[in-house]
């Protein structure tokens, strides 16, 4: 039995498919702890998992929720300019308490989120072997893509690679104070450099493993033998959560989520429920916590707006998912073979909502243009022409030969238990690549 453990940031997006996958490693005997903040105690205890609370004066409960109302109230770069600012003051603040208490916990390895700024790093400063989780989209640049962040489709050309190398230098003067960060952390511990061009954050040599399937993923031709793609984490079923069913009044169903995080947008939710009516549809709007459902009751068509649905069952039911392109909300709506538009709003959105596009799942609005014109447009695209549910049912079925959870815990038990690194590199489920949609 080994014990790992865990560094995430205290985001829903993020721990709900880290405990999908302790609780994988925990059927296999091995002893899981999540060091983090108050805010994520109640979940990850509720999960059987252990938890050990650090950053309480600086970070007490109840701060996780103030920062995600304060992350509504934008947008674009603006929303990830204050991510960014507030990854950089946590980091530096609970860095001190973790290169004190994890030498003291008996960990055999660190599984660790590769949007925690500073994990890497104290794991390698520490001499702690540990393995990097890309719950989101991976952060590993390559000249033949487009950057995670920017909101531009994929182009196998040459203009499409000079405009990538453009955008990743205004990337990378973006995300100055993140590297500058790590830099000089670094630097303090006596550590070598890394390079933000190769990823934008340091991952770990050991292994790199992907909640992304490949066959979501655009072409690539530098990823390191350490990455695998493992697919979803989260159990195909989900945690019983209530919801008025008796509301649904047998129109066609749209399930409408722009996720937890930035989602505070009252007029993009008026221009989606505006155009589901328009399409005689009618729309389920989860709004998150500490949402307002009250402020939502005007809203045309009669659409359902809850704090949080049932989000798997309910996607089996519907006809068109519209989404922020949060990965986590894309796989599911995969898994259910429900073709989606993507109105992708800040941080990797836009890149996963490029993917989307790419894969012929579904149609993308920029969030600058979304209006109930641009939003009515694309739904009528993608649910008249058969290709886009054509295509989900053929991912759907793809990804239903995936079991990620259990690809990781190899790939991890190989990494840190064994120290023996396998050659697979990845798990391929079709020999085609999906065509241009």
């Amino acid at each position: 039995m080994a014990h790992f453990g865990i560094l995430i940031p205290p985001t829903q997006g993020h721990l709900l498919p880290f405990l999908a996958l302790s609780r994988t490693l925990m059927q296999r005997n091995h002893r899981l702890t999540v060091f983090g903040i108050a805010d994520l105690q109640k979940s990850v205890e509720r999960a059987g998992v252990g938890f050990r609370a650090i950053g309480e004066a600086a970070f007490p409960v109840g701060s996780s929720q103030r920062f995600q109302q304060a992350m509504n109230r934008f947008s674009g770069l603006e929303a990830m300019l204050h991510w960014n600012d507030h990854n950089v003051q946590t980091a530096r603040t609970l860095a001190p308490e973790l290169l004190d208490c994890l030498p003291q916990a008996g960990l055999d390895g660190l599984l660790i989120d590769q949007i925690d700024l500073l994990g890497a790093s104290i794991a390698e400063a520490l001499s702690l072997p540990f393995v990097t989780i890309c719950v989101a989209e991976p952060f590993n640049w390559e000249p033949t893509i487009p950057p995670t962040f920017v909101d531009f489709e994929y182009n196998p050309t040459a203009y499409g690679e000079s405009m990538y190398g453009m955008m990743m230098k205004r990337i990378l003067r973006d995300f100055n104070p993140v590297i500058d960060c790590i830099q000089t952390f670094r630097q303090e511990q006596g550590l070598a450099p890394y390079d933000p061009m190769t990823c934008l954050y340091p991952v770990s040599p050991l292994a790199q493993i992907a909640q992304l399937p490949q066959f979501l993923d655009l072409p690539r031709q530098a990823l390191p033998d350490s990455f695998l793609y493992a697919g979803p984490f989260a159990h195909p079923h989900e945690t019983a959560i209530a919801f008025p069913y008796e509301r649904l009044d047998g129109r066609p169903l749209v399930y409408a989520s722009m996720g937890t995080l930035v989602n505070g947008k009252y007029a993009l939710l008026r221009s989606i429920a505006e155009a589901c009516a328009a399409m005689g549809c009618q729309a389920v709007m989860p709004i998150g916590m500490g949402g307002d459902v009250a402020e939502f009751a005007d809203l045309p068509g009669n659409p359902v707006v809850v704090e949080f649905a049932p989000q798997r069952d309910l996607l089996r039911q519907s006809h068109l998912l519209i989404t922020h392109a949060g990965l986590n909300t894309v796989l599911d709506g995969i898994r259910a073979g429900v073709p989606m538009v993507a109105i992708p709003i800040s941080l990797d959105q836009p890149g996963t909502a490029t993917r989307v596009k790419w894969a012929g799942l579904g149609e993308v609005v920029s969030y600058r243009r979304a209006s109930t014109a641009t939003i009515l447009a694309a739904m009528q695209t993608v649910c008249t022409q058969p290709a886009y549910r054509e295509r989900a049912l053929h991912w759907q079925s793809a990804m239903n030969q995936l079991d990620g959870a259990t690809t990781a815990a190899d790939r991890i038990e190989a990494a840190l238990v064994t120290n023996a690194r396998p050659t697979l590199i990845d798990v391929v489920i079709a020999d085609e690549e999906p065509s241009f949609v």
